[in-house]
């Protein structure tokens, strides 16, 4: 379950990236780059639940590949769309379907690990291990987009990340022994409305949309920074941050907690900010690498703690759903931390967008 879940995942790291570099190699604009991929991540942050309230009803088996044969179909279709000269507006089209499509393997892995876990310790540890797990999507990933596009082809990150996409896909629909129970299969009526409504899950909603937002500035603004000081330690830069998350999470999933998740949340907030603000004002690039890699350690804190307590909150007959509005909130505010950031980077530059963050 767990391998097929990372392979699945690995496009996350790798189609954003790939069809950005596709775009830009074709029509010579990262603005139109920009606005395609934020067309298909917003349009992921909307339809994402209700995709995943379709997993609740009708279980992941038969979900799994009817979104898989969506979301490939439409981004094969961008790719030859970006490549033939289609027109611009069959672009959007195409990046809202597919992002509305996306399957999102990231909560389904969660939702198994639901009902395996025996106690609430055990579920802390197995959601470790599947942030871990994005966190290893981003740090491999891009490398292996970039390579792709420069060695292959502008397309090959594209066609590998959906072959990637529909093995992992696959191979978790087909794994019926650790699937979720359907959505009223217990007997017990399903409530009605919006996941969100749900108590508690609002303001964790919000706690994203937040997180989101400064990994998007945040992401940005460390671009800007090194290509104004050391453009050679862009990469560097970058993978400070994902080892420091890499670590927390590993950290944390073989520590028996003995704390609230409401406390890990709130502390990992304050020292996630902490961490950030002296960042605008460190002029060093290595110096900078060392408070990057401080302030990655906090990322699986908060993380970790805020998909505990939605696990917690959600109706059990919605919990695929209750789990996916947390990845909704991340790609909404990823979306406009990355738009707002790149508009104060060329208006005033890298430190005042690190304060943004």
């Amino acid at each position: 379950m767990m391998l097929a879940g990372i392979l699945g995942r690995l496009p996350m790291g790798m189609v954003g990236l790939g069809l950005t570099l596709l775009i830009v190699s074709q029509a010579g604009s990262y603005a139109v780059a920009g606005a395609v991929t934020a067309t298909m991540t917003i349009s992921l942050a909307i339809i994402g639940p209700y995709n995943a309230r379709l997993v609740d009803r009708i279980g992941q088996r038969r979900a799994i590949p009817l979104l898989l044969a969506v979301h490939v179909s439409a981004f094969l279709l961008l790719a030859a769309a970006v490549s033939f000269n289609w027109p611009t507006a069959t672009w959007f089209l195409l990046a809202a379907l597919a992002g509305s499509s996306a399957p999102n393997l990231g909560a389904m892995t969660r939702a198994r690990w639901v009902g395996i876990a025996r106690s609430g310790s055990e579920r802390s540890s197995a959601f470790a291990v599947e942030s871990v797990a994005d966190e290893l999507s981003f740090v491999v990933g891009p490398v292996i987009a970039s390579t792709l596009a420069i060695a292959v082809a502008p397309t090959a990150p594209i066609l590998v990340g959906m072959l990637a996409l529909t093995i992992g896909g696959l191979w978790l629909a087909a794994q019926r022994r650790t699937a979720p129970a359907l959505s009223g299969s217990s007997g017990a009526p399903r409530p009605k409305g919006h996941v969100v409504r749900t108590p508690g899950l609002g303001s964790l909603f919000l706690v994203m949309l937040a997180m989101g937002a400064m990994f998007g500035a945040l992401h940005v603004s460390v671009v800007a920074y090194s290509q104004a000081t050391a453009p050679a330690l862009t990469g560097v830069l970058l993978a400070a941050m994902s080892c420091g998350s890499l670590l927390s999470g590993i950290a944390l999933g073989a520590t028996t907690r003995r704390w609230t998740l409401t406390n890990q949340v709130r502390l990992g907030t304050v020292t996630l900010t902490a961490a950030i603000l002296p960042l605008a004002f460190i002029g060093a690039p290595m110096a900078f690498a060392g408070m990057a890699f401080l302030l990655g350690l906090n990322f699986s804190v908060v993380m970790i703690g805020s998909f505990g307590l939605a696990e917690r909150m959600t109706p059990r007959p919605r919990i695929t759903e209750g789990l996916a509005l947390m990845g909704s909130g991340l790609s909404l505010g990823l979306a406009a931390g990355t738009a707002l950031a790149g508009v104060i980077i060329d208006a005033a530059g890298a430190s005042l967008a690190l304060g943004l963050a």
